[in-house]
C-alpha cells in the first residue's frame, strides 16, 4: 500500500491558494453588488424621469384648459366696459443672466439658473369642466369648516415663489429666534442644487362669483357685518375667490367686469406708485407681496411642481 499517494490527496489548501481563492471570491462579490447598485441607480432615474415627464404632462395639461379658455382678445388696448376679463404678464426685472457692476469683467455671466419673477394672471372660462374651489362653510351659512363650490369663470394667476413663505404667515417662530413671521424664516426652506436656488411654480384659480356679495354689493361675515379689508390676506388664503378692497375698506367678491379694472385684480394695489415715483399712465401696479400663496391649513394647495429653477415667459408677436 502505497501511503506517501494516500497523505498526498488528502492534503488541503495552501495558504497562498486561500488568499487567492478569498480575493477571487471578494472580487466577485464587488462586481455582483457594482452591478446591483448600478442597476438601481438606473431604476431610480428611470423612476424620477417617469414622475417628471408626468408631472410636466399635468402641468401642461392644465395650462392649456387654463389659456384656451381665456376671456378676452390679447390684444390691447381692451375697453374697461367691455366685461371681459383680462390677460396680464408681469415682466420682472431679474433674468437668467446676472449683470455685474461696469469695468467688471465679465460683464454678463449666464448663472444657468432661470427667469424667476415673471407672473402670468388673466380670467379664464370653462363651461363643460367648470373651475372649483374653497369657501369657508360659515360664508354660506354651512357647519362645515370648508365647503367646494364650482363656477365657469376663474381669475388665474402662474407665479414661481423662490422662497418658503408659508413660514412667513404661519404664526410660528420657525428659526427659535424670538420672533414670530419674520423676514428671516422666508429663507428657512430655500433648496438649492449645484448653488442653484429651487423655487416651487404656484397657480391659483380664483372663483369669480359676484353672487357671493350682500345686498350692498360687499361680502358680509356670518354676524352681519361686512368682511373688513385688513383681512383681505386672511380671507385670499382660504377661500378660492377673486375679490377686490373697496375704498371703503370692505371687499367684494369681483365679476369679469370688475376685473377689466386693474385695481380690481389679485396682487395689485390701489395707487399709481411704482419705483417711488407717481406713475398716471399706469397706475395701480403688481406687487409680489400681495400674490395669494397659501400657509396655514392651506399650506402648499397652491404648489403644483417643486424644485424648479426658473419660470420665463416670452411673447412672440406673429
Amino acid at each position: 500500500m502505497n501511503h506517501t499517494n494516500r497523505l498526498f490527496k488528502r492534503r488541503g489548501l495552501t495558504l497562498v491558494e486561500l488568499m487567492v481563492a478569498s480575493t477571487l471570491g471578494l472580487v466577485l462579490v464587488i462586481g455582483v453588488l457594482e452591478a446591483f447598485r448600478q442597476i438601481t441607480n438606473s431604476v431610480t432615474k428611470g423612476r424620477a424621469t417617469v414622475q417628471i415627464s408626468g408631472q410636466l404632462r399635468n402641468i401642461t395639461n392644465l395650462m392649456r384648459s387654463d389659456f384656451q379658455g381665456i376671456t378676452v382678445q390679447a390684444i390691447p388696448n381692451t375697453s374697461a366696459g367691455s366685461g371681459m376679463g383680462y390677460f396680464e404678464i408681469i415682466e420682472g426685472v431679474d433674468n437668467d443672466f446676472v449683470i455685474t457692476p461696469p469695468n467688471t469683467l465679465p460683464a454678463a455671466v449666464d448663472n444657468l439658473s432661470g427667469d424667476t419673477d415673471d407672473v402670468v394672471m388673466f380670467t379664464s372660462r370653462r363651461l363643460n369642466n367648470p373651475f372649483s374651489g374653497r369657501i369657508e362653510g360659515r360664508l354660506l351659512d354651512s357647519t362645515r369648516p370648508f365647503e367646494i363650490i364650482e363656477s365657469p369663470n376663474a381669475e388665474v394667476i402662474y407665479w414661481l415663489e423662490p422662497r418658503n413663505t408659508e413660514y412667513l404667515r404661519d404664526g410660528l417662530d420657525n428659526n427659535s429666534d424670538g420672533t414670530v413671521d419674520e423676514l428671516a424664516e422666508g429663507q428657512l426652506g430655500t433648496l438649492n442644487y449645484n448653488g442653484m436656488p429651487l423655487a416651487t411654480l404656484r397657480r391659483r384659480a380664483l372663483l369669480i362669483r359676484p353672487d357671493l356679495n350682500g345686498p350692498q354689493g360687499i361680502l358680509m361675515q356670518p354676524n352681519g357685518t361686512p368682511y373688513p379689508a385688513s383681512s383681505a390676506t386672511f380671507f385670499l388664503n382660504l377661500n378660492d375667490i377673486s375679490i377686490r378692497v373697496n375704498p371703503n375698506n370692505t371687499i367684494s367678491a369681483n365679476s369679469l367686469a370688475d376685473l377689466t379694472l386693474r385695481q380690481n385684480r389679485v396682487a395689485h394695489i390701489p395707487a399709481g406708485t411704482i419705483n417711488n415715483n407717481v406713475d398716471t399712465k399706469f397706475p395701480y401696479p403688481f406687487t409680489h407681496t400681495l400674490v395669494p400663496f397659501q400657509s396655514g391649513v392651506a399650506m402648499g394647495e397652491d404648489v403644483i411642481m417643486d424644485q424648479v429653477i426658473g419660470f420665463d415667459l416670452r411673447v412672440f408677436d406673429p
